[in-house]
């Protein structure tokens, strides 16, 4: 059932798109490098005053990690000819001056904060979560090598004895707790980002419209990008806005891609493992072997592993639905349909009757000076070398986003 479940939406063709129309990718390559050559070497002449006047403002990972409830709210949300209400939080006092900005977050605020948590922990503490539970398992095992711990045995009778020790278990909350807390003692450098509400002054609203002016230049001097990607990305004006930003003066290879719901896959996935793996000592420690006999028992081992199973099923399955959602928003993006905050409020400031212009058109200004061609332009890129970057990024069809999970 569960692989049922897990292949049943390869058969649809949208899931598995063949290299054949895989939009020819090499053959786009060169021509893509040499314009984004002349379109670097254009906007950076063109605007390096406005980029030598700019401030760079920046929160560190740890920072962000800390107080993400906070940062990630979106009340005091932004947007450029009429930004909201002011935030009532002090958001603006988390960030300092920075040399550089080491990634630019790029996410919707109609997306669940709490996914966009998930993510952000899994992307930045990963690592140093892995490193923590090897070592923690290994020391335990040592421990019970050494008679320290309670070790269980389970005999088949053929000569061959599986030892079952607290490794497992421990793996799975030293993983937990570095996936959590890992920022806090960091194995690799802090990373300077930038989070539009925690870089940008909230409570002024002079400062802070001077400072979503400055958003372009920001982008443009950051490093490497992140997509937050949800289901309502690319269906956000500003969204299009910072990614035409970024894509216009960087290759493609710096922009890195997290589905937001990738965060809760792994972290329930590795949940039910250390659950599975937690059954053994739980029936070891009630000696069930004695109570209902060796091959019950054993059944009983086996069955511990179904929820796991179904778990892995259910959510390869999702993970494949993201990924034609995905793929087929982008074969047939259009950042003329993007939606924006100041068409829904009517171009009026929210509870007022006073008009404001329309953030479309200063995108669409945007457009036509980082791309030939303006808005089609930027539907071509995306239709293309950005979709090509995506499909390389999320990995083969058949295992998509869960390969990370198995590994771990």
């Amino acid at each position: 059932t569960c692989v049922a479940v897990m292949l049943a939406p390869l058969w649809d063709e949208g899931v598995v798109p063949s290299r054949a129309r895989d939009w020819k990718a090499q053959d786009l390559d060169m021509g893509h490098r040499l314009a984004l050559m002349l379109r670097l070497g254009r906007v950076r002449h063109s605007l390096m005053k406005e980029l030598a006047t700019i401030t760079l403002v920046g929160v560190r990972a740890s920072v962000l990690l800390s107080c993400a409830r906070e940062i990630l709210s979106p009340e005091g949300t932004i947007t450029f000819s009429a930004p909201r209400p002011a935030s009532t939080a002090d958001t603006f006092r988390y960030s300092k001056p920075e040399a550089r900005i080491d990634w630019f977050i790029s996410h919707s605020w109609r997306d669940s904060m709490f996914l966009k948590r998930i993510t952000l922990h899994l992307h930045f503490n990963l690592l140093t979560a892995a490193v923590l539970a090897n070592v923690t398992a290994a020391v335990c095992a040592c421990f019970t090598y050494l008679g320290f711990l309670p070790a269980y045995t389970l005999d088949y009778g053929t000569g061959l004895i599986n030892v079952i020790g607290w490794s497992g278990p421990v793996y799975t909350l030293a993983l937990f707790a570095g996936l959590a807390w890992g920022h806090k003692f960091r194995l690799a450098q802090d990373p300077s980002l930038f989070v539009d509400k925690a870089c940008i002054p909230q409570r002024d609203a002079k400062q802070k419209a001077e400072g979503i002016k400055g958003i372009r230049a920001v982008i443009i001097r950051s490093r490497r990008m992140l997509i937050l990607w949800g289901p309502d990305y690319f269906q956000r004006l500003w969204c299009n806005f910072e990614l035409a930003c970024y894509s216009a003066t960087h290759s493609e290879k710096y922009v890195d891609f997290e589905p937001i719901a990738r965060g809760l896959h792994t972290v329930v996935v590795v949940l039910c493992f250390g659950i599975s793996v937690s059954s053994f000592l739980v029936f070891f420690a009630l000696r069930m072997e004695h109570l209902v006999g060796g091959d019950v028992f054993f059944t009983l081992l086996v069955l511990s592993f179904l929820p796991n199973g179904i778990v892995l099923g259910v959510f390869q399955s999702h993970s494949l639905h993201n990924r034609r959602q995905l793929f087929e928003e982008m074969a047939h993006f259009q950042a003329s349909h993007a939606q924006c905050f100041c068409c829904s409020t009517g171009h009026r400031v929210p509870g007022t009757t006073e008009p404001v212009a329309c953030d479309r058109e200063f995108v669409k200004s945007e457009l036509d000076y980082f791309f030939d061609g303006g808005e089609r332009g930027f539907d071509t890129y995306v239709r293309t070398s950005l979709r090509q970057r995506m499909s390389s990024m999320l990995g083969t069809p058949v295992l998509p986003i869960l390969m990370r999970d198995l590994v771990l």
